[in-house]
């Protein structure tokens, strides 16, 4: 569902309440060039990490995932068009997750990805074909519903959009 509204290299440490910082800050960009990135963490204790990772001049997504216990999975590419940028990620209480970025790839787009059963679904537009689409943020709630807002600017008139997800 959309609706329009008229207006204008990542290293992390955990801090458990009660506990030290960990040390030395775990790696979870497994030593690549990396740009932009965003966090979000539930309340079981599981997060996710989303980045953008620079291979000369492309860019894509990637995502990593931290169990309660502590450990990063491997970095997996979640983005495909090699002009991703802008990332951000929502999690929710079950440890499903929403990734949105911005698609630079001829018009400039908003992209998203869902993380659901252990597994990434797959990179879908969510942005109608703007002259400029630029993405704000992401939210999920405790029933697995995400909702995503973007800017964009259509000739010369600036837009909010949305789009939901029910996962």
């Amino acid at each position: 569902m959309k609706r329009f509204f008229p207006l204008l290299l990542c290293s992390f440490s955990a801090r458990l309440i009660g506990l030290t910082w960990s040390s030395p800050p775990a790696d979870v960009s497994a030593a690549m060039d990396t740009g932009l990135f965003a966090l979000a963490v539930n309340d079981a204790g599981e997060a996710i990490v989303v980045y953008e990772y620079n291979v000369g001049p492309n860019n894509y997504i990637y995502a990593s995932i931290q169990s309660p216990e502590g450990s990063w999975s491997v970095p997996v590419q979640i983005s495909n068009s090699g002009r991703d940028q802008e990332p951000y990620v929502a999690i929710d209480p079950s440890g499903n997750a929403v990734a949105i970025w911005s698609n630079r790839l001829g018009f400039d787009l908003v992209d998203a990805n869902s993380y659901t059963n252990g597994m990434w679904q797959g990179a879908t537009t969510i942005s109608d074909m703007m002259d400029d689409a630029y993405p704000g943020s992401v939210g999920m709630d405790s029933l697995g519903n995400a909702t995503a807002v973007w800017s964009g600017r259509e000739g010369v008139t600036f837009q909010i959009q949305f789009a939901t997800k029910s996962l």
